[in-house]
């Protein structure tokens, strides 16, 4: 790809931009290679997931997960579409997926590797992936504070307390406490045992899918919902 299309390559920084001729590329034939590569992914990502799961974490984090590149593909098409619930149908389906939205102009200024028009396109597949799954949950882009309380709002709805138990109104913040509070304790308890991680980090390479362990869990996720 980076020969065919004279794409640079490297990761694009403030002075030091990149030009990428890649996912930007939108040729009929690589949408056609796109659907078949992001099927085989997503049968990989079922491993990968699976492979996560042993030992009973608390919690599996997944950077991007699937819908990055589903959102790559040409959603208006009838065939992808289909192709898209196929996909949502049979992947493991997280308790929470994220959607962070930003300004468009300040994330190719902190990272200049697409063309500003390719990166609104892009903002805009993420949006329409979005509305038609229905189960990814969109922070806007504001002050940290703020993206912050609406990150965390549907945490609360789909994390439960320490006692197993979900609260679907979305007002248990003091349940979530408890459960966060719960897994630091635990992992620390195993990670002085040396036993069991308590929460794995996927790496957004979905074909890779490498699995990074980290212990014991970050205090500072209990201060952030403070």
């Amino acid at each position: 790809m980076h020969k065919v299309y004279k794409s640079e390559k490297g990761v694009g920084a403030p002075g030091r931009p990149v030009n990428r001729q890649d996912k930007n590329v939108r040729r009929w034939y690589l949408s056609i290679a796109r659907h078949v590569l992001y099927l085989l992914d997503s049968i990989h990502l079922c491993e990968v997931v699976a492979r996560s799961r042993r030992g009973s974490p608390d919690v599996v984090i997944v950077d991007r997960y699937i819908y990055d590149q589903l959102a790559n593909l040409p959603l208006k098409n009838p065939f992808t579409r289909v192709f898209i619930r196929a996909i949502h149908a049979f992947v493991p389906r997280p308790d929470i997926a994220y959607l962070l939205d930003a300004d468009v102009d300040a994330a190719c200024l902190r990272k200049p590797e697409y063309p500003v028009e390719f990166l609104r396109k892009c903002r805009q597949s993420y949006f329409e992936l979005a509305r038609q799954l229905k189960t990814i949950e969109i922070i806007p882009a504001e002050a940290l504070a703020e993206a912050r309380r609406a990150y965390w709002r549907p945490s609360m709805r789909s994390l439960p307390d320490a006692n197993g138990h979900r609260n679907p109104t979305g007002s248990g913040l003091e349940n979530s406490r408890q459960f966060l509070a719960e897994i630091e304790l635990t992992s620390r308890a195993r990670a002085s045992r040396h036993s069991h991680r308590q929460i794995l980090w996927v790496n957004a390479g979905v074909a890779s899918g490498t699995v990074v362990r980290l212990q014991p869990f970050s205090a500072g996720l209990l201060r952030a919902i403070e």
